[in-house]
């Protein structure tokens, strides 16, 4: 039996850890800052439709995501690659839905420069998109080498690299995360 104390654990699942809580402390730090100046700062704004539209994307996503994990654990590496490629599309349509947001923001006049709460949504998705183009790259990454081993003997072999699977777990994690940071920044715009 593994003592739960003295083993040695992978340091990458603390070091994304420490990243994941690093965002999470600037996100929160950039809504706190909005909250206390939500009466020194113009009116609120409507946000664009296709932010609506990308939260769904996003959620799509992540199930697509946690469906290509749980093919890959019953050894269907095929629908595995494939619901990854999936999942990268996803990933560039709500991409691409984010600035055609931002692109609606400036084209009703809420700019940077001449509205605060405007300023605070730009910054808000701007560093959540950052990190859905982070996660894109990880997920890039996975994808190529799924490619290479979609048969059954290559990505069986594939599947027993603790690297890999390090990696493929990280890559979840992340995922999820910034799926579950979108949610609570979408409803916050949303409501606030």
């Amino acid at each position: 039996m593994k003592s739960l104390i003295y083993s040695r654990r992978n340091p990458y699942y603390m070091l994304l850890g420490l990243a994941l809580l690093g965002s999470m402390i600037i996100f929160v730090f950039i809504t706190i800052t909005w909250i206390t100046r939500k009466g020194h700062i113009n009116p609120p704004i409507r946000i664009p439709a296709i932010f609506n539209i990308n939260m769904g994307i996003l959620l799509i996503s992540s199930l697509t995501l946690w469906l290509a994990n749980r093919e890959f654990n019953m050894e269907r590496y095929v629908s595995y690659t494939q619901l990854l490629g999936f999942t990268i599309i996803l990933a560039g349509v709500f991409t691409g839905g984010q600035l055609y947001g931002w692109h609606e923001l400036q084209k009703n006049d809420f700019l940077l420069q001449n509205n605060m709460n405007a300023a605070f949504i730009y910054i808000l998705s701007g560093l959540h998109l950052a990190h859905i183009l982070l996660g894109g790259g990880a997920l890039v990454y996975l994808f190529s080498h799924a490619l290479k081993n979609a048969s059954y003997v290559d990505g069986f072999i594939e599947s027993q690299n603790p690297v890999r699977l390090t990696q493929i777990r990280l890559t979840n994690v992340f995922w999820h995360f910034i799926g579950g940071i979108w949610l609570v920044i979408y409803l916050f715009i949303l409501y606030y």
